[in-house]
């Protein structure tokens, strides 16, 4: 895992505690820290760890602390969940190697009566909602959302694809990387999330793309979110709003295909095919179109990271 620290005194140690769901510590690691360090690695191993899927959504805990000599400086606690995600061409998405089929929808930070505002209970009720409706992701359109949100799809069991796109256009490199940064340090104990999304229809600056991996040590895949063919990326085809005969063509090729949007239903848009209408978004050379508004996704391997500073 990596600890980012900041103010670190001299002779200082950063501890991490792994912790399970009885509260037992069953991995330590340890590692001395400098002044000048801004990140620790520390690494440490867990014999038999129960894995996260959005059916079995175990959850661990890590508890990091700045130590000098006896004394705690500092302490913080994150939760996270071991599993791993594969891609595997021309079949689909494997979780801890068990082939997933993904049904989903696209997700504003938005509530009727509240507008952008949105408290805990809300966004219980929109997972709750979606976990009601039979389905097992959501892409967080096109924003990263309230912790909160992520922290109650790692606790319940949803697959989330977290985005970072401009809304009619593509952020610039020099933007986008202090973005990138930030997101993914915040977010990437989520066991929940599976997928970066660089972009969205308005563009994907594809310098961005190995930005995601200097901050996030399980390797989440990056997907280019679209509706401009020629933008698949990491194995996967995000098209967006294909007819039948266009969706047949892409499920010629053996990449996953997985419609990242397929129908968009504001206002009145969809009617009744929207509400019964789902399934996965995945292809392959075998496989047929069965699509939802949402998505179906690929690879990682889930490794905490603590943010720390000594005050």
């Amino acid at each position: 895992m990596q600890a980012f620290v900041r103010n670190a005194p001299a002779g200082a140690q950063v501890q991490a505690d792994i912790l399970d769901a009885a509260g037992q510590v069953i991995g330590t690691a340890s590692a001395a820290v400098n002044p000048k360090d801004t990140v620790v690695t520390l690494r440490t191993s867990v014999s038999k760890p129960r894995l996260w899927t959005s059916e079995t959504p175990n959850l661990y805990r890590v508890r990091t602390s700045l130590r000098q000599g006896a004394t705690t400086l500092y302490q913080t606690t994150d939760k996270f969940g071991f599993r791993t995600i594969e891609v595997r061409r021309g079949q689909g998405i494997y979780v801890n190697g068990t082939q997933v089929k993904m049904k989903g929808i696209n997700r504003h930070s938005w509530w009727p009566e509240t507008g952008r505002t949105l408290n805990d209970s809300i966004q219980l009720a929109d997972v709750r909602l979606l976990k009601e409706m039979n389905m097992n992701a959501v892409r967080m359109s096109h924003y990263p959302p309230d912790g909160k949100f992520l922290d109650l799809c790692d606790s319940l069991g949803l697959y989330v694809l977290d985005e970072l796109a401009g809304w009619q256009k593509a952020y610039s490199t020099k933007a986008g990387e202090k973005l990138v940064k930030e997101m993914v340090i915040r977010d990437a104990n989520h066991p929940s999330i599976i997928f970066w999304s660089n972009g969205n229809e308005g563009g994907t600056n594809k310098e961005l793309d190995d930005d995601y991996g200097k901050f996030d040590f399980s390797r989440r895949p990056v997907i280019h979110a679209h509706h401009r063919p020629g933008n698949q990326h990491s194995g996967i085809d995000c098209n967006h709003y294909e007819n039948y005969y266009s969706t047949q063509k892409l499920l010629s090729d053996s990449l996953i295909y997985m419609p990242t949007e397929f129908l968009h239903c504001q206002d009145d848009g969809g009617g009744p095919w929207a509400s019964t209408t789902s399934g996965s978004c995945t292809g392959s050379p075998s496989a047929r179109a069965a699509a939802s508004s949402g998505p179906s996704w690929t690879k990682a391997s889930c490794a905490p990271t603590s943010a720390i500073s000594s005050t």
